[in-house]
Formats: structure tokens, sequence, C-alpha cells
């Protein structure tokens, strides 16, 4: 039981250097990102992580819980904090889920019900889904989810009855038909990205924790079966793993996404926030990621991101690639510059601090500005201790998103899921 976001351009010389705050749990060495052993305490993993791993993929991925039942250990004022951090940096949460989302890929069960929905594997498919997901999220971080006919709970009933309906689906078929949709059809061509991030990331893994050994990373190979026996689909471990796309990279990395004077109050908060919502869809304390606050959090945050997802990511096949493109391009109807390559070469050099020579040999040089862009807007961000970027920041997020979202000709995009597969010229499936 638990107890308790780059065309845009910043003259930094005219703020004020603030020191960043040495939050909890932030990787220092890069064998603590790169070697899931020094990543560990001990040797061991953190034990609700333990047991989110080992029991969670076998779980049945929906309490049953009523969702207009709050928990009892809710804290309204952690959920204020939470949503107050959430009001003063939006642009951590937009770029933050983005980047959350594309590593997310990298867990092969959770990839499978992606493909298998068939709801994201064409860019005009993936704009509705995921301008959906952005909608139901921002709902729950704006407004009440627990009292019927609210936008939040309302978004939140819809999203579980459609897990509840994809889950019953795979439980109910034969489970070779099943296996079968979890996989695209046809041979990839293209896909240059994920074999640049292949080299990238291994010589980064190799160079960092030189005495890994190669079965040691094909335990976590997305490109190949490696369920667990008597696993179940979207099971606990597929939810809570979810839970850390939305709220690992944040609270892992918050300066790298602009955040500099958040406090420990506030970010204690935004965990609090997500386990409540965990808890709402579904998840059972015992395998909540986000219980026992902002530290515990942290640490097994970076022990999903070095254990479980960066050892997928160094292994990644052309159909991460593929999916990923086509939630990027999808974006792309909404937010112009959320580019697949720029973002992926953001997430590598920025986020995760590491460098990536064979990704950035890919990148035109429209695209590595944006990629310096992206650099000096969040670092100015983290540096603007008066607020003097981040509160025009916030009017303007707040007035261009719903312009934006409602200038996008969505029944025309809708009209689109009838002609053939959209077909990147980088990366897709030749039938």
């Amino acid at each position: 039981m638990s107890s308790s976001r780059g065309g845009l351009l910043v003259v930094t010389g005219l703020l004020g250097l603030v020191a960043v705050e040495a939050f909890p749990g932030r990787v220092s060495r890069a064998a603590d990102l790169w070697c899931p052993e020094a990543a560990l305490t001990d040797g061991q993993l953190e034990p609700v992580l333990k047991r989110i791993v080992e029991e969670g993929p076998r779980a049945w991925g929906d309490t049953g819980v009523p969702e207009n039942t709050p928990p009892p250990w809710m804290d309204k004022k952690r959920m204020a904090a939470g949503r107050a951090f959430l009001e003063r940096y939006p642009l951590a949460s937009l770029f933050g889920h983005v980047h959350g989302l594309y590593l997310l890929f990298a867990v092969r069960s959770v990839l499978d019900v992606l493909v298998f929905t068939g709801n994201s594997d064409t860019p005009d498919e993936a704009f509705i889904r995921y301008m959906d997901t952005l909608k139901g999220v921002g709902s729950w971080y704006s407004s009440d989810f627990f009292t019927p006919g609210t936008p939040g709970y309302e978004q939140l009933k819809r999203v579980r009855s459609l897990h509840s309906l994809v889950r019953k689906d795979m439980a109910d078929r034969p489970q070779d038909e099943v296996r079968n949709k979890t996989r695209i059809a046809g041979s990839f061509k293209g896909c240059p990205m994920s074999a640049a991030l292949r080299r990238d990331l291994g010589r980064q893994a190799s160079t960092a924790c030189p005495r890994r050994t190669a079965k040691q990373d094909a335990d976590n190979d997305i490109g190949e079966d490696t369920g667990v026996p008597g696993a179940v689909w979207m099971s606990q471990y597929d939810m809570s793993v979810t839970q850390w796309a939305f709220v690992g990279p944040i609270i892992q990395f918050p300066e790298r996404y602009g955040v500099g004077n958040a406090t420990v109050e506030e970010l204690d908060g935004f965990v609090h926030l997500w386990e409540v919502i965990g808890y709402t869809l579904g998840i059972d304390d015992k395998f909540n990621f986000c219980q026992g606050g902002l530290e515990p959090t942290v640490r097994r945050s970076r022990e999903v991101l070095s254990t479980i997802v960066l050892p997928g990511l160094r292994a990644a096949p052309p159909p991460w690639e593929y999916m990923a493109r086509c939630m990027a391009d999808g974006l792309g109807y909404l937010l112009p510059g959320v580019g697949f390559e720029t973002q992926l070469a953001s997430l590598l050099s920025v986020t995760l601090d590491s460098p990536a020579p064979a990704v950035a040999s890919q990148l035109s040089a429209a695209q590595r500005q944006a990629v310096a862009g992206y650099r000096g807007v969040m670092d100015s961000l983290r540096r603007d201790g008066d607020g003097v970027l981040l509160t025009p920041v916030r009017r303007l997020y707040k007035q261009i998103l719903p312009i934006l979202s409602t200038s996008v000709p969505l029944e025309d995009v809708k009209r689109l899921r009838h002609r053939r597969p959209h077909r990147s010229k980088n990366c897709y499936p030749e039938l």
C-alpha cells in the first residue's frame, strides 16, 4: 500500500544564472545509466520494482476498482502541488511525455499491444491516437477525474474501457493469432535510425560498461520473443511501465527539461498525482510505480531506464523505428517541430547526455539547428530563476495549443484511414 517539453531563439546572456538543485537520484556517472548492474543498489532491484518485474507480467492489468472512488491514501495537498508543477513547467511535461513514449516503445510487450490494435501504425492513425492521449492526460492534470461529467472523469472512463476491450480481445483469441497480429507484415526497407541507434548505444554501453556480455544485452532484445511464461496481455507490469513513461524521464532528468527551480514538494506532488491516476486506471497498489513518494520513485525510474528500457533500445529493430516515426509524423500535424529525427537526437544528446555520432550523421542541417535550438531553450528555461521566460512560455502554450488543435482538419485526417498505408521514405514495411 502506498504512503503517501526548435525554432525558438533565446538570448541566454540576459538570464541570471541560477544553481540547479541536486534532485535526489540524479545519474552522475555514465555507468549508472548504461550498466544495469551499476544502476542497482547493492546489486538488487528496488523492492517494489522487483515485485513489478517478477509478479506483474502474470497479473491482470485492471483491479476493477470503480472509477469514481478515490484511493484511501490520496493526499489532495500533494496532488495540488503536482498540478502546480505542471502548470509552471508545461514544456517539461510535453517533451518529457513525448520522449517517454519513444522509450516505452522499447518495451516489447507494450510495443506488441500497440501493433495489435492497429490504431497507431500509420501517421494518420497515430495522430488520432496520440492527440487523444494528450487530451486525456491534460484533462487529468487540469480537472477532477473522480466526479462524473467532468472532462477528467469522462476521459478516464473512456481510456479504461478501451484498455478493457483490448485486454479481453487479446486474452480470448487463439494466441497464435494474437502473436501474428503483433507483427507488422512485410520486410522493412530503409530504417537508418534504428541501425544508427544500435551503433551509438552499443558503443556507449561497451565504453561505460566493458564487462557486460552479449548474452546480458540479449536478455532485453525487443527484436526477439522474450515473454515471461504465463504472462497476460496488458498486465500490471505493462501498466506500471507505462506509468514510468509519463513520470520517469521528468523526475530523473528535470533540469534537462528546463526545470531549474521546482521544489521537492512539487516533484513529489507530480509523482503522487500519477500514483492516483495509476490507481484509477486499475493498477494494484502493490504494482503502483509511483508509490512511496519522490525518492523511491526516482530510484525505480533509474533502474527501469538502465535495466529494461536502454537494453531494449540498444537492440532497436526496424519496427521500433517505424512505430516511433508514425507517432512523430502524426504529432507533426499538431506540432510541426516534433520530427522523429530531431526528437530522437534531442532525447539522446540532451536528455541522456549521450554522444550519438551515427544518429547525428543522419540529420540535415535544419535538423541539427533544431536540436541546438531545443538545447538552448531547455538550458535557458532551467536558468530562468525570475520567470522572465517561464511566464510568457506558459501563456503562449495555453493559447497556441487550442488554436493548433482546432486548426487540424480532423475529419480529413479520419478519411485518410481508408487510404493505402502511409510509407515514410525513410522506413516502411514492404508488403
